[in-house]
C-alpha cells in the first residue's frame, strides 16, 4: 500500500465536498454515554463540522475542537449561525464563539494552551482517521498533552470501527481492542462500553459493500 498522506487526503475531502463521513445528528453513543459527564471543558480532536459540538455545548460544556480544514471550520460556524472571531498565529487559526473554539491546523502543531482546563476528551473521528504509525504518534501526543494539564477525574470517550478484510479499506481504519490497550493502557484505565454493527458503514458505503463493520465505544479514566 502506498503511504497514506493523511493531511492532503482530509484537506482534499473537504475541498471536493466528499464528506459522507459527516453525520446529520449527534452521535448516538455520545448521547448515550456522555450525558452524565459533569460540565467542563471538552476537547474534540479532528472535529470537522460535527453536530456533536453543538450538542456538547447544549449540555453546558465549553467545547474545544481541533480541525485540519479551514473549510470545515468556516462551515461549522456558518451553518450553526454562530458569530465568531478569528485569530491567526504561526500557521494556526483560532476560531472562537460563545463556549466553542476550534483550532485549525495540524493536530501535532496546536499550542499546548488549547488543552488548558480540559476535563474530558471525545474522540469519535480522530484515531480511526489515521494509519497505524500515525495512530501511535497521535495517542502519545494526546497522553502527553493530557499529562500536562493534570486534571483530576478527567475522562475520555473513544469511538472506533472494526472490520476484517483482505485489503485495507481505510479510512476509516479498523482499530481492534488489543491496539486500544496497547496505545493507551499505560496511561488510562479502559472500559469497553458497547459494540454494535455500524449502521452508516456496514455493507453500505461502496468500499464496505461486502464488509461487516462494527462500532465500539470505550471510556478512559
Amino acid at each position: 500500500m502506498a503511504k497514506f498522506e493523511h493531511l492532503d487526503y482530509w484537506k482534499n475531502k473537504w475541498k471536493t465536498g466528499d464528506t459522507r463521513f459527516h453525520q446529520n445528528q449527534p452521535h448516538p453513543q455520545l448521547v448515550k454515554y456522555f450525558t452524565s459527564v459533569p460540565k467542563g471543558k471538552v476537547m474534540v480532536p479532528l472535529c470537522g463540522k460535527s453536530h456533536d459540538l453543538m450538542w456538547l455545548k447544549s449540555l453546558g460544556h465549553e467545547v474545544v475542537g481541533i480541525e485540519l480544514s479551514s473549510i470545515a471550520c468556516e462551515a461549522f460556524f456558518s451553518e450553526n449561525q454562530l458569530v465568531f472571531q478569528k485569530q491567526e498565529m504561526s500557521g494556526i487559526t483560532l476560531y472562537q464563539a460563545d463556549q466553542i473554539s476550534i483550532w485549525c491546523g495540524d493536530f501535532f502543531k496546536i499550542p499546548s494552551d488549547a488543552w488548558v482546563g480540559c476535563t474530558a476528551v471525545y474522540d469519535r473521528a480522530a484515531l480511526i482517521a489515521l494509519p497505524p504509525d500515525i495512530r501511535r504518534q497521535y495517542s502519545q501526543h494526546l497522553i502527553q498533552s493530557w499529562n500536562k494539564i493534570k486534571i483530576q477525574s478527567a475522562q475520555m470517550l473513544l469511538i472506533t470501527v472494526e472490520y476484517s478484510s483482505s485489503t485495507d479499506q481505510g479510512p476509516p481504519f479498523s482499530v481492534l481492542e488489543n491496539e486500544i490497550h496497547d496505545l493507551y493502557s499505560a496511561a488510562f484505565k479502559i472500559e469497553k462500553l458497547e459494540t454494535r454493527i455500524d449502521p452508516t458503514l456496514s455493507g453500505r458505503e461502496p468500499k464496505f459493500k461486502n464488509v461487516e463493520v462494527l462500532e465500539s465505544c470505550y471510556r478512559f479514566f
